[in-house]
C-alpha cells in the first residue's frame, strides 16, 4: 500500500489537487491533510461491548455509539509540497 499512496500523492501534486485522506499514512507521503476516527479508542469501545456481552446484555438492547474523538493531521509546510501552490489562508484553515 506504501507505494500506492505516494504515487497517489505524486500524481495529485502534479495535478495541483489538494489531497485529503481517512489516513495520517497519506500526510506522511505529502497528502494536504487527514481526519479520522481515533482508532485505538474504537477498539477499547468495542472490548467494553464485547465485555457486556459475554456477562450476559443482549446485543440489540446496547446502544449504538459514535466515535467521540477523531484524528487530525496535515502536512508541515503546504508551500514545499512539489508542484503545490496552495493559498496560505486555505492551507492554515482549522475547525473543531
Amino acid at each position: 500500500m506504501q507505494s500506492w499512496r505516494a504515487q497517489i500523492v505524486e500524481w495529485a501534486a502534479r495535478l495541483q489537487l489538494p489531497t485529503v485522506s481517512g489516513s495520517a499514512a497519506f500526510t506522511e507521503n505529502g497528502a494536504l491533510m487527514s481526519y479520522s476516527s481515533n482508532i485505538p479508542e474504537l477498539y477499547r469501545r468495542a472490548a467494553t461491548f464485547v465485555d457486556k456481552i459475554l456477562r450476559g446484555a443482549k446485543p440489540g438492547d446496547l446502544p449504538i455509539e459514535q466515535p467521540t474523538s477523531s484524528n487530525w493531521s496535515s502536512i508541515k509546510n503546504p508551500r514545499k509540497r512539489s508542484a503545490s501552490k496552495f493559498p496560505m489562508r486555505f492551507c492554515c484553515a482549522r475547525t473543531g
